[in-house]
């Protein structure tokens, strides 16, 4: 048998991890048989790998690897029993972020009503037309606040239906944190929102000049007073965008959420800016794939070390342009495969008032189309390939290999201390699911 090529080895003088990207399996062995066993032997016998308990590190051939990692990604793209849907509740708002992507939006967008009946009756019939038993929607925007008593109509129409019906359901919410007063966020209660999401990229001085109102004003002591609202009725996650600029400022806002004690009601999510213009040419806070990997490694422990739960960095990642029961639905009832895309033909589905049927649309952009050097990556499972959004603006196919080799193995390290093995959510969805859901 051979080592499979999808597994990360991370060693130090005394042990080596090793994880497996294909099958999320993950053991730690003494060096001496590492370096004896599998750093020199290119086969093993098959009744050593069992022996050794490395089953699940050793495949066949590369085919039998290449094989499962293609079943496992058409079991992703195609299946039909769960629909993930960002329904975009309006594109106004009431913050001009400096690195929004909806800027650029028509200004008349941000007059469209959304029509609540004709989505509810659309996703309606699309549940009973393919039988879907989980639904995980998220109310988005613009500012989805905007539109508090449109997401109540629509999140109690769907709950009388799901619950009649046995449906699985997970609604959530990203917005900017201004109105999460406490009569709204007495709503969102009541809308059985379990996750709501806000981006603060540091303390005032900084996140005020980022996520400034449209009149200039900042908006950080209002969101800050604000979260106390949603404690026992949502899970909260806080997004933390880092560069160049903010990394110790970002560790501020943790050390001010712990002083606060926090860390009993909120996770914290940091991740580096991206570049979202084909022609932002005068933003020079981009990191390289090191410094990201670096960034991100010291906020990781700092998160964890202050006591709140971080997401786990290597799981399995496939973005909604791949997967053909994802779909991002605009307040004017037109389907897109990717929110950044939203307004651009290349990502164009359907308008969902003439197409019942999202899933007989041939979308250009579903399956996966890595060549054949990314799909013998051993970071392929947990990288999705390049961004098609990113490689569309900047006409670049962006490898994320060399942030996972900075990054990767020193992760590894990381959680595999006692101290934190149990504040990294092994699988963000299902593990939050279930902490959210005991709320």
């Amino acid at each position: 048998m051979i080592k499979s090529i999808f597994n990360i080895y991370a060693e130090n003088d005394v042990d080596c991890i090793i994880y497996n990207t294909l099958n999320m399996s993950k053991t730690k062995i003494p060096n001496f048989i590492y370096n004896k066993y599998i750093k020199t032997l290119p086969n093993m016998p098959s009744d050593l790998v069992k022996k050794l308990n490395l089953s699940d590190f050793y495949v066949k051939d590369v085919n039998e690897d290449l094989e499962k990692r293609r079943y496992l990604f058409n079991s992703m793209t195609y299946q039909n029993v769960r629909l993930n849907i960002t329904l975009m509740m309006t594109f106004n708002c009431n913050f001009k972020c400096t690195y929004c992507f909806e800027q650029s939006f028509d200004k008349k967008k941000h007059s469209i009503d959304l029509r609540d009946d004709v989505f509810i009756d659309w996703l309606i019939s699309l549940i009973k037309l393919y039988d879907i038993r989980v639904i995980d929607l998220c109310f988005h925007g613009g500012e989805p606040l905007l539109e508090i008593d449109k997401i109540e109509i629509i999140a109690k129409k769907l709950i009388d239906f799901f619950e009649k019906n046995k449906i699985f359901y997970m609604f959530s919410m990203v917005t900017n944190g201004y109105f999460l007063t406490k009569k709204n966020c007495e709503v969102l209660k009541k809308c059985k929102i379990k996750k709501v999401q806000v981006s603060i990229d540091g303390t005032k001085d900084i996140h005020d000049k980022r996520r400034m109102l449209k009149n200039d004003n900042g908006t950080f002591d209002v969101i800050f007073d604000n979260i106390k609202n949603l404690y026992g009725k949502s899970k909260l996650i806080i997004n933390s965008l880092f560069d160049k600029e903010n990394e110790d400022n970002i560790k501020e806002l943790i050390d001010l959420f712990n002083m606060k004690d926090m860390n009993k009601y909120i996770d914290i999510f940091c991740a580096n800016t991206t570049r979202h213009y084909a022609n932002d040419t005068g933003y020079n806070k981009y990191l390289s794939s090191r410094e990201e990997a670096e960034i991100q490694l010291r906020i990781l422990k700092y998160i964890m070390d202050a006591g709140f739960y971080a997401p786990y960095w290597l799981n399995y990642k496939i973005c909604t342009i791949r997967q053909k029961g994802s779909i991002c639905i605009t307040p004017e009832l037109k389907g897109y495969k990717c929110i950044n895309g939203v307004t651009m033909t290349e990502f164009y589905l359907c308008d969902i008032k003439e197409i019942d049927d999202m899933f007989s649309i041939k979308g250009k952009h579903v399956g996966q189309t890595l060549d054949s050097m990314c799909q013998k990556c051993m970071y392929s499972p947990i990288c999705n390939g390049w961004c098609t959004y990113e490689h569309y603006v900047t006409g670049k196919r962006t490898c994320r290999k060399g942030f996972y080799n900075n990054f990767a193995k020193s992760y590894l390290r990381l959680i595999d201390d006692e101290k934190y093995m149990n504040l990294s959510l092994l699988d963000w969805d299902k593990d939050d699911w279930e902490r959210e859901y005991s709320i």
